[in-house]
């Protein structure tokens, strides 16, 4: 049983609804589109985002229709944000294949983003809870708006940690933090409880994102994307932002960092850039920011699954394990 099975355990029968409605939903009585959403669907992925929603649910009463139709909707919206962000990204892979963009081009890409999302939001509609429906429409701009920041980041040098997580409070932890809240508010508890699940979201997100920035230094994993690809398209993460707050200006890394945001870095320097990082401890610092989130993370899986099944607390501890320790 692998890690992702053994969390999903004490949801698998809910799993399992959602997974049926999902693949119902995103479908098309057209070939074209239809074969392009069959193709999404089989490249899934771990699918932790409805993972979590189920799961903070259970801990707090209960999956209901309400969860399994928005855990539906966030997936949906995910997906949207992928394809266009591959377009934005100009990028030809997506979990190791061909992106829809690369087999799609352009156009027919922007267009079956649209779709996607607008399936998300009829999908959110369908709970006929407004409240829901509100939380959906405001990460599609939070998302949106983290995407814009760091577009906007890429073209300046700008090595501050808080413009660093702002980003990736915007474009990652925020779609996990919409997950728990939906997972709890479709639950019914107070307001204290959907707060604390808010939290235990942002914490996880935040995790999500630096191991996955930590990769990026790490081209002998097998991770489904490009060797540096994070470099190559302008972006100065974690690990490589500790480097250039600790080393003096005018030495080797922070005349790296000029031609990555330019755009002129080969790569016989980002090899170069990469190991002097390394080598000065900026996966080490990533390391112990994620070990920082994730006693806060545990903190509140205690708090959230206080009165929920030992085997659910067990899979949310286990779920922030996994986010703090996956390499892949």
């Amino acid at each position: 049983m692998t890690v992702i099975e053994q969390i999903r355990k004490p949801i698998s029968r809910e799993f399992e609804a959602y997974a049926q409605v999902f693949d119902t939903t995103l479908c098309h009585e057209e070939d074209l589109q239809n074969s392009v959403f069959q193709t999404i669907k089989s490249r899934v992925g771990k699918r932790l985002r409805p993972t979590v929603t189920l799961l903070i649910a259970k801990a707090l009463g209960g999956v209901n229709d309400k969860t399994l139709q928005s855990a539906v909707a966030l997936e949906l919206l995910h997906t949207a944000s992928l394809v266009h962000d591959d377009v934005v990204d100009d990028s030809n892979e997506r979990r190791g294949a061909a992106s829809v963009k690369a087999e799609n081009g352009n156009k027919l890409a922007v267009l079956l983003g649209d779709y996607i999302l607008s399936t998300a939001l009829l999908s959110i509609a369908q709970t006929g809870d407004t409240q829901l429906v509100k939380i959906l429409s405001k990460l599609g701009r939070t998302l949106a708006d983290g995407e814009i920041l760091q577009l906007k980041n890429d073209t300046n040098l700008d090595v501050s940690y808080e413009t660093y997580y702002e980003i990736i409070e915007g474009k990652t932890a925020s779609l996990f933090e919409s997950c728990c809240e939906i997972g709890a508010r479709t639950t019914g508890v107070d307001d204290n409880l959907v707060e604390k699940a808010i939290r235990f979201g942002h914490y996880i997100g935040l995790i999500f994102q630096i191991r996955d920035d930590i990769f990026d230094y790490l081209p002998s994993k097998n991770l489904g994307k490009p060797a540096a690809k994070d470099m190559r398209e302008g972006k100065l993460t974690l690990p490589a932002l500790y480097v250039l707050n600790t080393v003096g200006q005018g030495r080797l890394p922070h005349s790296l960092a000029k031609k990555v945001k330019n755009g002129t870095i080969s790569d016989d320097e980002i090899t170069e850039f990469i190991n002097f990082i390394v080598a000065n401890g900026g996966i080490d610092f990533a390391e112990q920011q994620i070990t920082a989130l994730a006693k806060q993370a545990h903190e509140l899986a205690d708090k959230i699954a206080e009165n929920a099944d030992e085997d659910v607390a067990r899979s949310l501890h286990l779920l922030v394990d996994y986010f703090s320790e996956r390499d892949y």
